[in-house]
């Protein structure tokens, strides 16, 4: 299950962003080997409830290799960010 929701999540991005697999998981190695993993959630509205980490592309930032690109969140604030219904009517 948790496979299906990584994989849906990573098309949303693509689609949101429009850059190509290869382009995608090297930012994301890139982000992981310079910075770590992502370890809180930043978003100042999180609940608390969700312990997996991500890191999350901000609003209005294009994919390149600069953190100031990008912001610790949790997963489920990361979905709640991505998942619009702009998204939604690219995937359907």
């Amino acid at each position: 299950m948790q496979y299906h929701i990584i994989e849906y999540m990573i098309t949303i991005s693509k689609t949101r962003h429009s850059i190509s697999d290869n382009e995608y998981f090297r930012i994301h190695q890139w982000i992981k080997r310079k910075y770590g993993k992502a370890g809180k959630c930043e978003n100042s509205l999180c609940p608390g409830v969700c312990k997996t980490f991500q890191w999350a592309l901000k609003s209005g930032c294009e994919y390149k290799d600069d953190i100031n690109h990008f912001v610790q969140m949790c997963r489920s604030c990361h979905a709640k960010m991505d998942v619009t219904d702009e998204t939604r009517k690219k995937l359907s």
